[in-house]
């Protein structure tokens, strides 16, 4: 909240924000419609993409995260394998951020973040593999 209210993109962004938007239309009400069958979920998710598309590098807590929810969003809808590459994103990423992050550098609380995101993205991944391959009854 820091973060937003003092316009900083450390911690968050306009993808991960339409992305949890997108995430929450699509689980709370999947009734909701706009003009032409688009439903609010899927425009913010929509947007979630563009905006990640437009990015020179992933390798950011915001859009590390913001692939995450696309990708938990995709498996909830069962699209496995658009879950499986945004997941993979989001791994490749994380490893990319770890990578070009010195320690000594970041705050603690940045450092949080990036061990949370981190641990996160490859939590997901084993999630949506599992889901891939173990039938849900």
């Amino acid at each position: 909240m820091k973060d937003i209210h003092e316009g900083g993109r450390q911690y968050c962004s306009e993808a991960l924000a339409n992305a949890l938007l997108g995430w929450s239309c699509k689980m709370l009400d999947a009734s909701s419609q706009l003009i032409s069958q688009v439903s609010f979920g899927d425009a913010f998710l929509g947007e979630a993409k563009m905006l990640l598309s437009g990015e020179q590098s992933l390798a950011n807590i915001p859009s590390i995260q913001a692939l995450g929810v696309l990708a938990w969003t995709e498996m909830g809808q069962g699209n496995g394998e658009e879950a499986y590459n945004l997941a993979q994103e989001s791994v490749r990423s994380s490893i990319q951020l770890v990578l070009q992050t010195f320690p000594n550098q970041q705050d603690e609380e940045f450092r949080n973040a990036q061990a949370l995101t981190y641990c996160g993205a490859f939590t997901l991944i084993r999630c949506v593999i599992i889901s891939l391959f173990v039938p849900l009854f």
